[in-house]
């Protein structure tokens, strides 16, 4: 259950990293092109550097806006998997666990029911 839980944080980490790359992206783009110098001779520098400012400002609120759900699944896992391992901790630490050992070592397989395999190797 635990190695299913953090597959999960990371396929999260991975959606959550990938929009955050894809919003660089836009801020990034952000004052470039024809279209920008343009707006810069009309306006002026000054002027379009507080809009790229505000669009930029824009931006972080969206990604910040877009990513929050994933950070919260994120946290939400982080808890259960500490749940997770306090029961853990609780049930190893109980009586009942120490008085049956058998429950802590690992099962035996009889030789019978183990599976052997020949390989050859070479031309056919």
């Amino acid at each position: 259950m635990q190695s299913d839980l953090r597959q999960l944080k990371r396929d999260i980490a991975a959606a959550a990293a990938s929009m955050r790359s894809a919003f660089t992206t836009k801020k990034v783009s952000l004052g470039t092109g024809f279209n920008a110098g343009v707006m810069k001779g009309l306006f002026g520098r000054r002027t379009m550097g507080k809009v790229h400012a505000m669009s930029r400002d824009g931006l972080r609120e969206q990604q910040i806006a877009a990513t929050q759900p994933y950070e919260n699944v994120r946290q939400i896992i982080d808890a259960v998997m500490k749940g997770l391992d306090d029961t853990k901790a609780q049930i190893e630490s109980s009586d009942e666990f120490r008085q049956a050992p058998e429950r802590r070592t690992a099962q035996r397989v009889a030789p019978e029911e183990t599976a052997t395999f020949q390989v050859k190797i070479g031309p056919r």
